[in-house]
């Protein structure tokens, strides 16, 4: 295992913040810079719990976001496993929920839209982070929030459960297909943020009870309808919640952002771009980022193996006025938007598809 490093004898241990299973947080400084750090230790001979620390480490320290707690360099010295994160100053979501009080809307909004936009852009690298919760959404002085807790993410869908059978995630928090031991997706943590959501508007989790109940209900419950909890609720959130928590993850919201347009979350400018994901064809997964006023579209960009997508320039996509247009650079075979040849330019919106050669792109934003 190894990260950037300087190793952590250069880190100077000042305090213990924060313990669970078989891993101790200590606040620590720097020896080099005198920064203050988060430092997690490993103290365990489980070959699994191992693993997935070290995948914490590498998949952490490849997520690079103004609302994630920011890893440093992880490593291993003397059989110890240990991460240097970033120092995260006013704790977790779960100190400031209290039991049967709702929280106040523009904080619910604030909170879920900066998770949001954290969520939406791991999904965009491909990590899904398998468990959102209270606990894991911290506040910083500086930063706003900050999603930490991605040691039980995964680089691609993968099934939930462990070669020993156990069922990772939090009961409470567990979506339908995690809880079935199914295919997660980016859904599935939309659902589990929708728990949060619920549980911060109306102050209660929509399943109560003992942790095989409460995941029992998961699987064949719907909850109750916010509003009749906390009727100062608006209509529209309500269906906004009742969304997330679908219990077909088909069915639930596929982008992080929009659940947050939904509660009228709008990102600071430049940190939200959208993409065109490529669905099927040689470079299946790719994800090409739309942040600039135009983005020209060639071979290269797309799938240097496609030879029918052009060498120039195929196609463009324009950013005018709020809204999205792709438009043909005259290129020889065309560029299709939802299976219609487009001539000059055409509107798009999220969910969209667009086909050049043997190549189809999805349009999310």
């Amino acid at each position: 295992m190894s990260g950037v490093a300087h190793g952590l004898r250069t880190y100077q241990i000042a305090e213990t913040i924060g313990s669970g299973g078989a891993e101790r947080v200590f606040k620590g400084v720097s020896l080099i810079d005198h920064a203050p750090v988060a430092i997690k230790v490993l103290h365990s001979p489980d070959p699994y719990i191992r693993q997935k620390f070290r995948e914490e480490g590498e998949i952490g320290f490849r997520l690079r976001h103004p609302h994630i707690v920011h890893i440093y360099e992880y490593g291993e010295e003397a059989d110890t496993y240990y991460i240097i994160m970033e120092y995260v100053d006013g704790g977790s979501l779960r100190h400031r929920l209290v039991t049967g009080a709702p929280a106040s809307f523009d904080f619910v909004r604030s909170v879920i839209g900066q998770t949001c936009e954290a969520l939406a852009y791991s999904h965009n690298y491909r990590v899904i982070h398998r468990d959102i919760k209270p606990e894991n959404i911290l506040f910083s002085s500086s930063g706003g929030v900050k999603v930490t807790g991605f040691g039980r993410a995964e680089s691609t869908s993968a099934t939930t459960k462990t070669s020993e059978g156990i069922v990772i995630g939090t009961a409470y928090y567990i979506p339908y297909e995690q809880a079935a031991g199914e295919e997660v997706t980016p859904a599935s943590d939309i659902y589990s943020l929708g728990i949060v959501l619920y549980e911060m508007l109306t102050g209660e989790w929509p399943f109560t009870g003992a942790p095989l109940q409460v995941i029992d209900k998961h699987l064949n419950q719907k909850p109750i309808p916010p509003r009749q909890l906390n009727p100062n609720i608006p209509p529209e959130i309500e269906t906004a919640v009742m969304r997330a928590l679908e219990k077909d993850p088909r069915r639930r919201y596929q982008n992080a952002m929009h659940l947050a347009r939904d509660l009228g979350y709008q990102p600071a400018p430049g940190t939200w771009h959208p993409w065109l994901v490529v669905i099927s064809g040689g470079a299946d997964g790719k994800r090409i980022p739309l942040n600039q006023a135009v983005v020209a579209m060639r071979r290269s960009d797309i799938d240097p193996n496609d030879p029918l997508i052009s060498r120039g320039r195929h196609f463009r996509v324009i950013q005018q006025d709020g809204q999205f247009y792709v438009e043909d650079e005259g290129s020889r075979h065309g560029t299709y938007l939802n299976g219609k040849r487009i001539e000059g330019r055409a509107a798009m919106r999220s969910g969209d598809m667009i086909q050049v050669g043997r190549t189809m792109l999805r349009f999310d934003a």
